[in-house]
């Protein structure tokens, strides 16, 4: 059911909502009303367009929204944000809140998602003390697979190799960096754009975890290892089988604080002015 309701009092009838709607499907009879209600998307572009608040959708009042207005970060304090976000490797030994997590996660699962699917499933190792738990089952099971000559032909088992030693002789954790938290994003591999939408979640979590004063590193690593080459650890987590994972975090208080972004080379930019009918774009 969409709820799909207009307080007569406050419409306009300006039309907003029916221009900006993605799927076409709000047309303006005296006041908007949807026409098909099997396409809609549940983008919700409906109720946060209105300007008067008459719109509620998804038995959402815009009443309990957040409004807007002037209330974004500026384009410098962005930049900063993006320029100052670091690969964190230096943890605390402190579990964060549940509520603290729940929160991020709420408003990561506003990320974007292709045909707004919303079927990313954000898995989370709540606490430090199932890290611990989980970090001995990986390096248990990863000495194992070494000895018995498991995957030996993957390089990937070289560097788990050096983790490993890592480990055993300098106490150094690699893998799970001591971070108090493991972050996993998987999607349905039957919906439209699984991967992307678990590498856009993440980013988002990321920024918005650095923006919190909490650190996270993309984690490569555990991905091979929670995933690729011992499956076994997806059921333990309860990964849904049909589920595609995009990428495995880590985050938590961070143990070190950067006091200044960083310069960089500048990447690859083009520009280009595309010409009708010569099939190639001119910088």
């Amino acid at each position: 059911m969409l709820k799909f309701l207009v307080d007569h009092a406050r419409c306009t009838q300006c039309g907003l909502c029916a221009t900006d709607c993605p799927a076409r499907i709000i047309e303006l009879d005296d006041y908007p009303t949807i026409v098909n209600p099997d396409a809609c998307i549940r983008c919700q572009h409906c109720l946060a367009i209105c300007p008067t608040e008459a719109i509620s959708i998804l038995g959402n009042d815009p009443e309990n929204e957040l409004p807007i207005n002037n209330a974004f970060p500026s384009p410098q304090q962005m930049a900063t944000l993006i320029r100052g976000r670091r690969s964190t490797r230096q943890y605390l030994d402190e579990s964060l809140p549940i509520d603290v997590i729940e929160d991020l996660l709420t408003t990561v699962h506003h990320a974007p998602t292709g045909v707004n699917a919303q079927q990313v499933l954000l898995t989370v190792v709540k606490n430090r003390q199932s890290v611990h738990t989980l970090r001995e089952a990986v390096y248990t099971r990863l000495v194992q697979a070494i000895r018995d000559g498991e995957n030996n032909d993957d390089m990937r088992m070289e560097v788990l190799g050096w983790a490993i030693k890592m480990w055993t002789k300098e106490g150094a954790d690699v893998l799970f960096r001591g971070a108090p938290h493991v972050l996993i994003a998987s999607a349905p591999q039957n919906c439209p754009t699984p991967l992307p939408d678990c590498f856009i979640s993440l980013s988002y979590f990321e920024l918005l975890a650095a923006s919190a004063g909490l650190g996270s590193l993309w984690n490569g690593m555990l991905k091979w290892t929670l995933d690729e080459l011992f499956p076994e650890f997806r059921d333990r987590l309860g990964i849904p089988r049909d589920h595609l994972v995009g990428y495995v975090m880590v985050f938590g208080k961070p143990a070190v604080k950067y006091m200044r972004t960083v310069s960089r080379t500048p990447g690859p930019i083009r520009i280009i002015d595309w010409k009708e009918g010569n099939g190639t774009g001119n910088s």
